[in-house]
């Protein structure tokens, strides 16, 4: 005889949540010291693009009203 489908359901979700506790439990979570370096250096690296993409967008305005002055 088949098993009630809704048991089948318990049972996959009960295998899913032992899963990813196993999962879980295998990470290796940084200490306070090396988050804070992983922190700052994300901050650095999102102003360097800051600044990269703002200077592009400068640059570039610019081009555009030089040509639209000369057109224009």
């Amino acid at each position: 005889m088949e098993a009630n489908p809704n048991e089948k359901e318990k049972k996959a979700s009960s295998n899913i949540f032992k899963d990813c506790r196993a999962e879980f439990s295998k990470i290796t979570w940084p200490n306070r010291q090396e988050l804070g370096k992983q922190t700052v250096s994300v901050i650095v690296i999102c102003m360097m693009f800051f600044v990269i993409i703002f200077c592009m967008d400068f640059g570039l305005n610019k081009v555009v009203e030089i040509l639209a002055g000369l057109v224009g």
